[in-house]
């Protein structure tokens, strides 16, 4: 099962891609037992529709290094 860092990583990482069927279930299955991942999850999906309702990309925060 995973730990609560590696739900946090998961949770960043849904932002890029997309999780195949064993990191879905095994996210699943810790947020079931876990309040506090829970309420991340939550609060991640709030900042990602404040920011697309705000037209921030994240291409936007991570300017291209022109060096």
């Amino acid at each position: 099962m995973l730990n609560c860092r590696q739900v946090s990583e998961l949770y960043s990482q849904q932002l890029e891609r997309e999780f195949n069927i064993r990191e879905m279930l095994a996210l699943k299955m810790h947020i079931l037992i876990c309040s506090a991942c829970r309420n991340f999850g939550k609060q991640m999906r709030l900042l990602r529709q404040i920011t697309r309702s705000a037209g921030i990309t994240s291409e936007e925060n991570n300017p291209p290094n022109n060096e």
